[in-house]
């Protein structure tokens, strides 16, 4: 349940209670390191976001903010309340017409609260795009994206917006959780990727390596 208000057309702050039961079953590694569980979960959230990209798909110019603050006070596995903060920053330039670059930073942290299990994952199609999804646990953590997306062609409209090119280069910043031994992969991961994203109207199609 949230209440909030919204600033215009791009701007938006809620503050709401979440709650619910959740489950927890490990696929891969040792019980040790991951146990099964599960229990009622329960927390206080406040979000604001500012969206002022020119498109939602595959911008080209523009802005976007998020922030998210939770306070749990109720978790299947964790013994005490602890916060979780979570920022996003993406930024879009128009270099001409065909070509845009873009420059992301995301971060986020318990504030060094023991919270049992990792809150923040790495990895897949959005971020760490190199790495499996969610192959990286922490509870702290700090990323930035840099890349070039250059227009290749127009589809019809009746097919799509058109055939672009992708670049981007990755680094992060990533710790374990405190005094647990859930992640062993903490460090500086870093990546690359080129690939071909064709916007049709059923959605986004991309091919990248």
């Amino acid at each position: 349940m949230d209440v909030g208000y919204q600033f215009g057309t791009t701007g938006e702050l809620r503050v709401g209670y979440e709650g619910g039961w959740e489950r927890f079953e490990r696929q891969i590694g040792t019980p040790n390191e991951l146990p099964s569980f599960s229990g009622a979960y329960g927390d206080t959230r406040v979000q604001y976001k500012l969206d002022r990209l020119d498109d939602a798909v595959i911008p080209r110019a523009g802005q976007n903010l998020q922030a998210d603050f939770q306070w749990t006070n109720t978790s299947p596995f964790a013994t005490k309340p602890y916060p979780v903060l979570e920022i996003a920053s993406q930024n879009y330039f128009r270099l001409n017409e065909p070509s845009s670059v873009f420059i992301n930073g995301f971060g986020g942290t318990t504030l060094d609260y023991e919270t049992g299990l990792p809150q923040f994952s790495l990895g897949g199609s959005q971020r760490l795009v190199a790495y499996g999804i969610n192959e990286l646990l922490m509870d702290k953590y700090f990323l930035f994206q840099l890349g070039y997306i250059r227009q290749l062609a127009k589809l019809p409209p009746l097919l799509g917006s058109g055939i672009y090119f992708l670049g981007i280069y990755e680094a992060a910043q990533v710790y374990g959780p405190p005094n647990t031994m859930v992640n062993k992969a903490s460090g500086f991961p870093t990546d690359a990727a080129a690939g071909i994203v064709i916007n049709t109207i059923f959605g986004p199609v991309e091919a990248a390596y």
